[in-house]
Order: C-alpha cells, then structure tokens, then sequence
C-alpha cells in the first residue's frame, strides 16, 4: 500500500495540474514533433550514382577513412556529409585540342629522344580509383589527387620518351606505348589507383626535321617498291618457265595419249574384223557340214541336233558355188535399204527379184500358194495386183 501511495505522489508530481502548466507541456510537445518532421528527412544522405564516399562530420571535421560507401541512401545524421570521388573511369589527356567536358585542359607532353631530337606528344590516359583504398587517398591528397597525378605522369612520361628514337614511335609503336604504360602503372599504383589504358596517338617534330623524315621515309619506300617490283618480276618469270615445262609435259601427254588411243582403236578394230571374218567362216562350214538330206548325214553320234553330213555324201555336200549362192541369200535376209538387187557389172545378168517376197518366203510368212513352175501366170498376176500382193519390180 505504501508502494503504491509512493507511485501516486510521483505521478502527482511530474503530471501538470493546473491549466499554465497543461498549455506549456502541450506546446512543448508540438515544437518537438515539428522538429522532428523538419529534421529527419536532414538526417538520410543520397550518394549519387557512378560515386564512391567516405563520411565527414560538419561540426568537428572528422573523416572516416576506414568506410567507404558505395552509391545509395544513407542515415548519416544532418550533422554529417559525404565526400564524393568518381567511381568511373577518369582521362587525363595531354594534348592542345580542346578536351572534353569535365577534363582538364592540358598541354602537349614536350620531351626529347634519345638523340637529343625535340618531340611533342599526344597522349590519353584513363585510370581508375580503388575504393578499398579511398581513405589513404584522401588522407595523402585530399581532394586534389588528379593534379598530382597530372604532375608525376607528366615526369614519367616525358623521361619515358628519353629511351626510345623518335622513329620508334612509326617502326617499334607498340613497344613504345608499351613502356609508357609500365612507366603510368608504376605511378598510379604507389598513389592507389589503377592504369586502366594509355594511348600515344600523335608525335610531332620540328618543321625541318619533320620534312627530312618525311623525305627519308618517302625514299625508303621508293626503293621498297622497287624491291618489291623485281621481286614479283622475278617471281612472274619463274612462273611462265614452269607454265611453259607444264604445257609441252601436257602436249608431250596429249600427243602420247591419242598415239596409244589410235593404236588401241585400230588393234580392236583389226580384232574385230579377224573375228568376224573367222565367225563367217566358222559359220559357212558349220552349213556346208550340216546342210545335207536326211540320209545323208552320219548317224553314228546319239544326238541328231549334232549330226553332219557323212564322208561320203558325194554330190550332197554344198560346193563353193552353193554356198556363194547361199550367202546371197543370207544377205537378202538382213538386207533393208533397197526392194531391187542386181548382180555387178560383168557377171550373168539376172531377173529381177522382190527382196521383201524372198525374206517372207524365206522366214515362211508368205501368203500366196507358190507354184511348182518358176514363172507365174499371167492370170494369177493379175490376181495378185488386184489383191494388193503383186511383186514390187
């Protein structure tokens, strides 16, 4: 009980009771929620994008090195801001043209060769911040870290360009960049950044030695071209001696390959005409030893197909005349371009004949009844030109 009595007199106390303090607690109340509508949007920070930052306190100056923060919205307090650097790449260009937006202008990077010569070159350079290493950036350099680094490039550089002859630049220009990139590495990487590219796109001399260069490369090339064209004369002969060995090996060829072709062709020929002459022959005593009556062939073999004419059929065997006369007939037989044959001049002068007649006759496709009599009636010749069936003369 005494608890909560002690409870109810510390209430009492802090609770207002009269209607002054009621008023000034209540404006109390809404000064306090006005602040804090007014001041918390103050306190979130927006990093913009393509931006890397660390954070620095407005009333004692302090920067956080360790973080870095990357682009995005931040409750950092109202007291507090970001210091920005660019997270993209960055060109540092050594060159008289107007640069782009955003670049510092720069001149040309003067320097000598090696010989001494004065030269005057162009050159880009892009690199890139490391973010792990924001804080010693800023702690080395602030804010003015593309300055020195515009001032130290410019040194490497130009001794750089100490080590090579000026005609380098044309023969040797990757070797060139190359040293020149080794030289910008080695200065962005001490100074936490990255050497992202480097470009030598203009060399420039002086009037008259660049016209002595230009005359010197022009006669270089002069006599490269002349090299050059007895080279492919050179080249163009050996190529018409060898065309001209592979054209008479094509004749020489040519000529061998119809020579074995005719002889081929005339071999086969005179072959064939062997061969055809020994089937005629073959063929005419196969007809003379076959060609015979009945009973007068020898029966001593078993197979009739096979039986000839015996030793002593006598006037039964086919004389020379015979098969003179059969052979005629045999050319009847495969005879198609004239209806009328007649013997030559000189020989006994027959009657004309009906090749067509005599081939049906001669294969049994005759139509008309013949006669045991040679010549033919008037009457059935008439008959037979009525008919249509008549002798052609």
């Amino acid at each position: 009980m005494g608890f909560e009595k002690g409870l109810d007199t510390e209430f009492e106390d802090i609770l207002p009771t009269s209607p002054p303090k009621i008023c000034a607690c209540a404006c109390c109340s809404i000064v306090n929620f006005i602040l804090i509508i007014l001041f918390f949007p103050c306190t979130v920070t927006q990093l913009g994008q393509f931006q890397i930052a660390l954070v620095k306190n407005k009333v004692t100056g302090y920067v956080d090195l360790e973080n870095t923060y990357d682009p995005g919205r931040y409750w950092i307090g109202f007291w507090k801001e970001f210091i920005a650097f660019p997270s993209t790449l960055n060109t540092i260009e050594f060159s008289d043209e107007k640069p782009e937006k955003e670049e510092q202008h720069l001149g040309v990077l003067r320097s000598r060769d090696k010989d001494g010569k004065q030269i005057l070159l162009d050159v880009s350079i892009q690199y890139l911040l490391d973010p792990k290493n924001l804080g010693k950036i800023y702690k080395d350099m602030l804010q003015g870290y593309e300055d020195i680094y515009i001032s130290e490039l410019r040194d490497v550089l130009a001794k750089a360009a100490n080590t090579f002859a000026i005609e380098d630049a044309w023969l040797k220009y990757p070797t060139v960049v190359e040293k020149m990139r080794a030289q910008c590495t080695m200065v962005l990487t001490k100074r936490h950044a990255q050497c992202w590219g480097l470009q030598l796109w203009g060399v420039t001399l002086t009037a008259k030695y660049e016209a002595k260069l230009i005359q010197t490369q022009v006669t270089k090339q002069k006599v490269k071209t002349e090299r050059n064209k007895m080279f492919q004369l050179e080249v163009r002969a050996k190529t018409q001696v060898a065309l001209a060995e592979y054209r008479k090996n094509v004749t020489i060829k040519e000529a061998g390959g119809q020579a074995d072709k005719y002889m081929i062709e005339r071999e086969a020929y005179a072959i064939a005409q062997a061969r055809t002459v020994s089937a005629q022959a073959q063929s005419l005593q196969i007809v003379r030893d076959r060609v015979c009556p009945e009973y007068a062939r020898d029966n001593s073999g078993n197979n009739s197909a096979l039986m000839t004419c015996g030793t002593f059929a006598g006037p039964w065997v086919m004389s020379a005349v015979q098969l003179v006369a059969y052979q005629k007939m045999v050319l009847l037989k495969a005879h198609n371009s004239s209806h009328l044959i007649y013997n030559m001049r000189g020989g006994t002068h027959p009657q004309a004949m009906n090749v067509q007649a005599s081939r049906n006759i001669m294969n049994g496709r005759a139509r008309r009844r013949l006669l045991s009599d040679e010549s033919v009636s008037v009457e059935g010749l008439h008959h037979d030109a009525k008919a249509g069936s008549g002798p052609e003369l």
